[in-house]
């Protein structure tokens, strides 16, 4: 009867072909690369006579065992091929990768300039539609109402569903500056998804823009 022998192999990243780890216990650790056991080989032997490798394991990279050697699945597809052959095919398929991956780049480039012009025209639609009420929550420019007012009327333009509670009585310093913190966590722009509707990205930096400015002008005028 052929005797058997259980052979490990273990194919380490960084070099170029493969290392071959044998273990010839079954009781020996198991090598693996990232974790990972790429193949167990099962080497029979009949004699003097060597027999074929039969691949028992998932070998992610290997297409055939020929005799004693492992033949990588690119060795295969060039086999038959010349030297030269092989080296113009390389060669051809790495320019229709690299012309692939740049085509790909600028598919993306494309769609990220589209979803642009797109994001910009809904926001101009989204001041015309909503510019006026805007005006008359915050006062004009140069106007401005002051942080108290701004605070205590931000539900009346607010989008539906932001998280905002109505506020009303903002008498002491220590409440305003609660407030107009509590504000910032709705309306900041870092807060607003650039996926949100137009309309919320509008009123956002609406509120944001005159909380802002009006909230330097009380710090300056009541909290020194």
């Amino acid at each position: 009867m052929a005797a058997s022998v259980e052979v490990f192999i273990c194919f380490v990243a960084g070099f170029k072909g493969y290392v071959w780890l044998d273990v010839m216990n079954n009781n020996d650790p198991i090598p693996k690369s990232g974790g990972t056991i790429f193949a167990k080989l099962l080497h029979r032997k009949t004699g003097s006579q060597s027999g074929r490798y039969s691949i028992k394991g998932t070998t992610p990279n290997i297409s055939s065992v020929e005799g004693n050697k492992v033949v990588p699945r690119e060795d295969l597809r060039l086999k038959g091929l010349s030297a030269d052959e092989r080296a113009n095919k390389r060669i051809m398929e790495r320019k229709e990768n690299e012309e692939r991956v740049q085509n790909e780049k600028v598919v993306d480039m494309q769609k990220r300039d589209a979803d642009m012009a797109t994001n910009q025209k809904n926001l101009q639609n989204a001041k015309e539609e909503l510019g006026a009420k805007m005006i008359a929550w915050s006062g004009s420019e140069g106007n401005l109402k002051n942080i108290r007012a701004l605070l205590s009327t931000l539900h009346t333009v607010l989008w539906q569903g932001a998280k905002w509670k109505p506020v009303s009585v903002l008498v002491r310093p220590a409440d305003v500056k609660k407030a107009f913190r509590l504000a910032m966590l709705v309306v900041h722009t870092d807060k607003i998804s650039k996926d949100s509707p137009a309309n919320v990205q509008f009123i956002a930096q609406a509120c944001f823009n005159s909380l802002k400015t009006q909230y330097a002008t009380f710090e300056e005028r009541e909290m020194k």
